[in-house]
């Protein structure tokens, strides 16, 4: 079981509940604060305008009489003093007609403004409201005449200033139950949850899991519900596994003599396949060799020829030469004979060599070849004992430089050249087939050349006009057994092997292709090796 691990995106849960509660408490305090002060409000609001009732009530005959008598000393006295109330913001006295007759507002630098303005704005310092009061004289004769209109003004200006300690203390208020709220969470998450959860993880760090073993603890230290059921179902799970782990382990043990068993009986198909391929890896080896066979058969078949005609001409010559005493006459003619003899003698014995080269055993010394002679003498093998339509019309250029001498394993390096060539000229003769088929013409052509690559490395490149080889499968032409010959004709083993043998030489091998145009290989290889 692996150990618990911290991760650093995650927060505590009494972070986290601390910032929940607090969220929602501050919202509901904040709503709650907010319709308080709007009853506040209200109820001052309220007082306000009892108060300019009673100033009404308790001013309204002298002002009227002042107005009556026109004494305007007294009637000026008497608004300063209605000014002078606090829930007043300024007062204005007009006639009848509605002309001003005083006008006073000393509390409020902006003017008797904005009267009403924003009724929603309840918190606006600048709204104002008015309320106003008819002064009418009864006369003797039981008449009454209005003598003018008494407006006194008030706003939130006054209403603000008595809830301002107000609005303080419910802050305060607030702030303090905020403060006490976290204090008592985190009290309470660390006693009931934190550190009892903390203890839990120990223990669970704790747990051996090659020996599972439940948990104790002690249940004075569990006094919550939650905590006692992880607890709990932690521990089932322990038993749980612990029975698992038992029966695991019977299995294992099982399987492990089933696995051992299988893997002795694949051991030994391994071994059987391996011989198999080996055999089947033998069996491309010999045809390589029988390619050469036939080609040595068909390359010596000339040479020989001319060298038994050239005898026999000779035995001819030397029986006239017996008989006729003028021996100047032959002499000529026997030169040119001696000369063909001489060129197929060393035509015979640069194949004997090469050959005697390959058919040494493999994995000897390598051995320094002469670039140009060997690829040749491998070619006309190869050409003489195919005798296909390809391989005995294609147009073959050599582009060789004949200073090569290069280090070769020279049974494998042959092996390679065949392997190269037969594959060549088989593409060569599905495209004149494919050509045939179609009635187009189509001249089969090789290209062979070999140069220096750098100081101390050689460029080889077989390049024909053939078929090529499709983009999808040129990833897999050099894997072992995977063929596009039809069956029988091919191991799939040729390029695997050429492939191997490049890689044995401490060389890199390339192929460049495009489908029914052309394929190239190019291979790099080290002059001296090994």
């Amino acid at each position: 079981m692996e150990k618990l691990e911290e991760n650093n995106s995650r927060v505590s849960i009494t972070f986290e509940m601390i910032r929940y509660i607090t969220l929602y408490y501050l919202t509901v305090a904040v709503l709650l604060t907010f319709i308080q002060v709007f009853f506040e409000y209200k109820d001052i609001r309220s007082t306000i305008e009892e108060s300019v009732t009673n100033i009404f009530s308790s001013f309204n005959d002298s002002l009227t009489n002042s107005i009556w008598e026109f004494n305007d000393n007294q009637t000026e006295t008497i608004l300063k003093g209605i000014n002078q109330s606090p829930v007043v913001l300024g007062v204005r006295l007009i006639q009848p007609d509605n002309k001003v007759i005083v006008e006073l507002n000393d509390k409020d630098q902006d003017g008797l403004k904005n009267i009403n303005q924003d009724k929603l704005g309840f918190f606006n310092p600048h709204r104002k409201f008015q309320f106003e009061h008819t002064l009418i004289k009864t006369l003797e004769s039981g008449k009454s005449e209005v003598v003018g209109k008494l407006i006194v003004f008030s706003g939130n200006k006054v209403i603000l200033d008595n809830l301002s300690s107000t609005i303080f203390y419910i802050l305060v208020n607030s702030i303090i139950k905020t403060i006490s709220l976290w204090t008592i969470l985190i009290i309470f998450l660390r006693k009931k949850v934190k550190d009892p959860l903390g203890a839990l993880i120990k223990q669970i760090n704790d747990v051996d899991p090659q020996k599972p073993k439940v948990i104790e603890f002690n249940e004075t230290e569990i006094d919550t519900i939650e905590v006692h059921k992880i607890l709990v179902t932690f521990n089932s799970l322990i038993k749980e596994l612990s029975k698992f782990k038992d029966v695991l382990e019977a299995i294992v043990e099982n399987k492990s003599e089933l696995l051992k068993e299988k893997s002795n009986e694949v051991q030994k198909l391994v071994a059987k396949l391996k011989n198999a391929q080996d055999q089947i890896i033998n069996q491309e080896k010999m045809h390589s060799h029988s390619l050469v066979a036939a080609g040595i058969a068909h390359e010596l078949k000339n040479p020989l020829n001319v060298t038994k005609n050239s005898i026999i001409i000779l035995r001819n010559f030397f029986d006239e030469f017996k008989e006729n005493n003028n021996h100047e006459d032959y002499v000529e003619d026997i030169e040119p004979i001696l000369n063909m003899l001489i060129s197929s003698s060393d035509r015979m014995e640069a194949i004997i060599k090469n050959m005697l080269l390959q058919a040494k055993p493999e994995y000897t010394e390598p051995t320094n070849i002469n670039l140009s002679e060997f690829i040749d003498v491998n070619l006309k093998l190869v050409q003489k004992s195919l005798k296909t339509k390809a391989s005995q019309s294609a147009k073959i250029e050599v582009e060789i430089n004949e200073d090569i001498a290069i280090d070769v394993y020279p049974n494998e390096f042959g092996r390679l050249m065949v392997n190269l060539f037969e594959n060549s000229f088989y593409a060569l003769g599905e495209k004149l087939t494919k050509y045939k088929l179609k009635d187009k013409d189509f001249k089969p052509e090789l290209k062979i050349s070999a140069k220096f690559y750098g100081s101390d490395k050689v460029l080889l490149t077989v390049h024909d006009n053939g078929v090529g080889i499709p983009k999808d499968i040129r990833e897999q032409v050099f894997k072992p057994f995977f063929t596009t010959k039809p069956t029988g004709l091919g191991t799939g083993l040729g390029l695997y092997l050429v492939s191997d043998i490049v890689h044995k030489h401490n060389g890199e091998l390339t192929i460049h292709s495009e489908e029914d145009v052309y394929t190239e290989f190019q291979i790099v290889l080290p002059l001296k090796n090994f």
